[in-house]
């Protein structure tokens, strides 16, 4: 137990708590009174030397500032950057005693000065960093999630090969043999891990950039309307040539509520003929959908403890050179969640 989960108990500043601990001033009876009530329910009772160096720690963790990045390289930039993604680095960041702030950044350019020397630290959490960066960031600790290898500091890696497999697992568990992945992008690496047994199904559009694709905001589509289209094209294509039962994957909660609306308007109702599993990427998108489908929980809490926890570390100990990769594993979320 830390100062800061005593503060957040008693509804006051962990500055405040240390100037209760250690005899500070300028502190009315009352606060002092609901300090100390906190700090006896909870079993708060350390060594006053060891608390004083650390409320010294969680004072200076507190004016800490790291920055959230990922980078515009592919045409769908919230593919994996959610917001449940992101609140999950806010809570786990705030609990190490790190102030957030998130940036979605151009592939192509370099990052500001002031923005380095602002940032105790910086976590990746999608795309490649512009080449201008490496160095940049190379000087901060950095934890990357989602992000391809060689990307500098700390990686915590997700089980795309698991993912697929339990997708693959589930399909079969449900008499399905004909499987099919939906993405809406023509990216052959990362498709390819999601598992064997999926016949890969993707747009024929290759090397696309987001700004090839809205070079003028006023007259080109939005993002959304662009990857609706794809996914009303894909699944056409998609009932024209399967056979039913179908089994679809889609690691996109967005793509999946796309197809689930385009599927009853054509009068074809999931679950029954097709049926669907995603990862759990963006799962607030899933909340309106009938029947649920299956979701695979790639374990965004756990990865955002790991990062706030690996970022924190590499604060405290500028100097260890190592870096570290740390695998979560996903896995099948309950039943009462998957399709009836």
């Amino acid at each position: 137990m830390r100062m800061i989960d005593i503060a957040a108990a008693a509804g006051v500043s962990p500055s405040t708590v240390s100037r209760v601990i250690n005899g500070g001033k300028n502190i009315s009876p009352a606060t002092i009174a609901l300090v100390r009530r906190v700090m006896q329910e909870m079993g708060y009772r350390p060594d006053m030397v060891k608390n004083k160096r650390a409320a010294q720690e969680d004072e200076i963790f507190l004016e800490s500032h790291v920055t959230v990045l990922s980078f515009a390289w592919k045409t769908e930039p919230n593919l994996v950057c959610g917001l449940e993604n992101l609140n999950q680095l806010s809570t786990a960041l705030a609990k190490q005693g790190l102030q957030m702030t998130y940036l979605h950044w151009p592939w192509n350019c370099q990052l500001p000065a002031e923005l380095i020397e602002r940032s105790q630290g910086f976590v990746l959490v999608e795309g490649t960093p512009p080449v201008k960066a490496y160095r940049q960031l190379a000087s901060k600790p950095v934890v990357s999630l989602f992000c391809p290898p060689g990307v500098p500091g700390d990686q915590i890696l997700t089980g795309y090969y698991q993912v697929g497999q339990l997708a693959a697992s589930y399909l079969l568990q449900q008499n399905i043999r004909h499987m099919i992945l939906l993405h809406p992008h023509n990216q052959p690496g990362f498709l390819i891990e999601q598992g064997e047994g999926f016949k890969l199904f993707c747009t024929k559009e290759e090397n696309i950039t987001f700004e090839e694709l809205i070079p003028d905001a006023k007259s080109a589509p939005s993002n959304t309307e662009w990857l609706e289209q794809q996914v009303q094209e894909m699944l056409g294509r998609i009932l024209l040539m399967s056979d039913v039962p179908l089994g679809i994957f889609s690691p996109s909660c967005h793509v999946t509520a796309l197809a689930y609306r385009y599927l009853y308007q054509r009068g074809i109702v999931p679950g029954k003929e097709i049926h669907f599993i995603c990862s759990s990427h963006q799962m607030s998108l899933l909340g309106g959908l009938y029947p649920r489908p299956a979701v695979i929980d790639i374990g965004l809490a756990e990865m955002a403890e790991n990062a706030a926890h690996l970022l924190r570390l590499r604060i405290k100990n500028p100097h260890a050179q190592r870096p570290l990769q740390i695998s979560v594993s996903p896995r099948l979320l309950d039943y009462e969640l998957q399709p009836k």
